[in-house]
């Protein structure tokens, strides 16, 4: 029979504890003692009693190794599991979040692209607001910054973009003013005062 959990190792001691071959003392401390400590007590107890018996149960002498997750930064670099960076780095989590932070780099810039104004390879990179479409900084200096039109940059995906072109200004035609009498009139209208001019 293994003595490898806590059913078998009381079954033992009870049955030896009846033939008296172990005293109350020594029986309730392994008893009361954890999985491990017991484990070595009844080892040592059965080595002293029955000796022939002790070689059919040398796996109460053996140790399980701690896992590596369970061991301690301490241990982990005794045994040369880990470097003195990384037993910092486990000790003192505060430290290492700061040294990351004093390395952070910014991200690199994004690939240049080809220009949708001036169809130059690998020169633009300000994207358009509306589209992935991109220009370079020259076209967009020169069409939308010094133009003399003052074009706004909302306009860079109608023109360039979409190919639509420039945008032509409309022709109002002249302000016309209606007579007081016939402003009054006008059934759709609440009159206030002087009336406002309406455009044709």
């Amino acid at each position: 029979m293994r003595l490898d959990n806590r059913n078998a190792i009381n079954r033992y001691l009870s049955e030896d504890f009846v033939r008296g071959n172990i005293g109350l003392a020594q029986y309730s401390k392994i008893m009361a003692a954890k999985m491990a400590d017991a484990k070595g007590l009844l080892a040592l107890h059965l080595s002293n009693t029955v000796p022939h018996e002790f070689k059919d149960h040398q796996y109460l002498t053996k140790q399980r190794e701690k896992s590596k997750n369970h061991l301690s930064p301490e241990e982990r670099y005794d045994k040369g599991q880990i470097t003195v960076e990384e037993f910092e780095d486990l000790k003192y989590p505060e430290l290492k979040a700061k040294r990351e932070r004093q390395q952070a780099t910014y991200p690199l810039s994004e690939a240049l692209e080809k220009c949708v104004i001036c169809d130059r390879e690998d020169t633009a990179s300000i994207k358009c607001l509306e589209c992935d479409h991109k220009a370079c900084c020259d076209c967009i200096y020169r069409e939308f910054t010094k133009h003399v039109s003052c074009r706004p940059f909302l306009l860079m995906h109608s023109i360039f973009c979409c190919k639509r072109g420039i945008p032509v200004r409309g022709w109002l035609p002249p302000v016309k003013k209606y007579h007081a009498e016939q402003y009054a009139r006008h059934p759709d209208i609440e009159h206030h005062g002087e009336p406002a001019a309406v455009v044709m």
